[in-house]
């Protein structure tokens, strides 16, 4: 597995992404929340049966950030949850 600390968006920039829908005149976006792997684009406080802290997730909640940013901007939200390897 590949370490989960490798994975840190300070630079993101989700306007970024809104002014390019924008400029292709899209009226709605995805963004994949969870993908197959398990990997999480907000932080949790999940945890394993055995306790073991669930590590792959992000530090930065960008679902939050993107659903908040896409609304500003009046383009619907659309989010993909995958549910493989849906431990919880």
């Amino acid at each position: 597995m590949s370490d989960p600390a490798t994975f840190a968006p300070q630079l993101l920039n989700i306007s970024n992404w809104v002014e390019s829908f924008q400029m292709v005149g899209a009226s709605s976006a995805v963004l994949t929340a969870k993908h197959v792997c398990g990997f999480m684009l907000w932080p949790t406080e999940t945890v394993f049966d055995d306790g073991t802290p669930y590590n792959y997730h992000s530090p930065r909640d960008v679902v939050r950030e993107f659903s908040d940013t896409l609304r500003k901007s009046a383009i619907c939200v659309g989010l993909y949850y995958s549910l493989a390897a849906n431990f919880f």
